[in-house]
């Protein structure tokens, strides 16, 4: 049993040290939509910066773990936005599998 415990411990380090700051998934997120990174975390609700956020979203607390209220945090929106968010992002990955080579 110490051993699995030990093994997860070990897992969880390997994880986190590969972890992606959010700010960086923010900017290589702006970038590849071509939009300011303060319009990201602006109130708009315009298409093309509500598509960015729920691939923020997405690579943030799917891939990188982090938690919705860090993510909401850093995009000023709330965590019932991030979960809707989070929701579309996976759908627009599973459209577009190319998009998962965005954050590297």
């Amino acid at each position: 049993m110490a051993q699995v415990i030990r093994n997860k411990d070990e897992l969880e380090k390997k994880r986190l040290e590969k972890r992606i700051p959010i700010e960086k998934i923010i900017d290589e997120i702006a970038i590849y939509f071509d939009i300011e990174r303060n319009q990201l975390i602006s109130s708009r609700r315009q298409k093309k910066v509500s598509m960015a956020r729920s691939l923020i979203s997405f690579f943030a607390v799917e891939m990188m773990r982090f938690s919705r209220a860090d993510v909401a945090k850093a995009l000023n929106i709330s965590r019932a936005s991030v979960s809707k968010a989070l929701v579309r992002g996976k759908e627009l990955v599973d459209c577009d599998q190319n998009l998962m080579n965005l954050i590297a």
